[in-house]
């Protein structure tokens, strides 16, 4: 991770950033003094998750426009250009991103498919249950993340998908832009919501009921055997992608033999009915 957080402090630096701030969400690594000696400012709190962190250090900014990057992504200086200028000739936008190239687990990178048009809204974001982009293709303007924290409803602030009600809330401001100029390299099946499959669902499917109940929006919401379906999708999809096919067969066996509801046939099933539900 120490190694990750100066490549992407760097990829900041490249792309343009006046300001760099790494929020030390409580880690037990040498990640903060590394961050401080490639020329980022280190704002330490104990550990209280990704939203907390954003919060940090957006307060901790005095800058018109922020970049949410995750320590193990890197910014791309073409799309972050891009975004820049999109969201300076449409003032009522709080946010631009663009393209994703994603990092596989054996290094190769693929760029990947968008399911969204080139303006985003809060009904397109509850229809598809997914966010547009991982945080660090976005530009966001800070007031309008600010004032996105504080309004009505209030923040459900789960344990998963962060970004996705962070991308809802700043949809109610208006209307969220996309292009295709790559922003970001994504690290691809990497990070907690990798290592629990069911938890990240969940929470996706709560934060598309909670919004869009109080927000009086279509929407619909996975049933309890759809989303352990979900589930052993990403779970296949992951397994497949970091090679561990051991782990797979094991959980196809415990599959067929205590949730005879999810087979071969539900989970082929599943990959092409929820491959995208379950982007990230």
């Amino acid at each position: 991770m120490q190694a990750l957080v100066a490549r992407a402090i760097e990829s900041a630096h490249i792309a343009g950033a006046n300001r760099i701030i790494v929020v030390d969400d409580g880690s037990a690594d040498d990640s903060a003094m590394i961050a401080e000696k490639h020329g980022a400012t280190v704002i330490r709190q104990a550990n209280s998750g990704a939203a907390a962190a954003r919060r940090t250090g957006a307060k901790g900014s005095t800058a018109t426009y922020l970049i949410f990057l995750d320590a193990d992504d890197q910014l791309l200086a073409p799309g972050v250009k891009e975004s820049l200028l999109l969201l300076e000739s449409n003032v009522g936008s709080p946010a631009v991103g663009g393209a994703v190239v994603g990092v596989m687990p054996n290094g190769k990178t693929t760029r990947l498919k968008s399911h969204y048009s080139n303006s985003i809204s809060t009904a397109d974001l509850l229809s598809k249950g997914f966010g547009p982009w991982p945080p660090a293709a976005a530009v966001v303007r800070r007031l309008d993340y600010l004032k996105a924290e504080n309004q009505f409803p209030n923040k459900l602030t789960t344990d998963y998908a962060e970004d996705f009600e962070m991308f809802i809330r700043l949809s109610m401001i208006g209307k969220i832009l996309k292009h295709d100029v790559p922003a970001a390299k994504y690290r691809m099946f990497d990070g907690k919501s990798s290592k629990d499959y069911l938890k990240p669902i969940m929470a996706k499917e709560r934060i598309v009921e909670y919004y869009g109940q109080a927000l009086k929006l279509p929407h619909t919401v996975m049933s309890g055997v759809d989303i352990r379906l979900a589930s052993h999708t990403r779970a296949i999809r992951t397994m497949i992608a970091r090679a561990e096919y051991g782990k797979l067969i094991l959980l196809i066996v415990k599959s067929l033999a205590f949730d005879p509801k999810i087979n071969f046939l539900g989970v082929k099933k599943g990959v092409q009915k929820f491959i995208k539900r379950d982007e990230k």
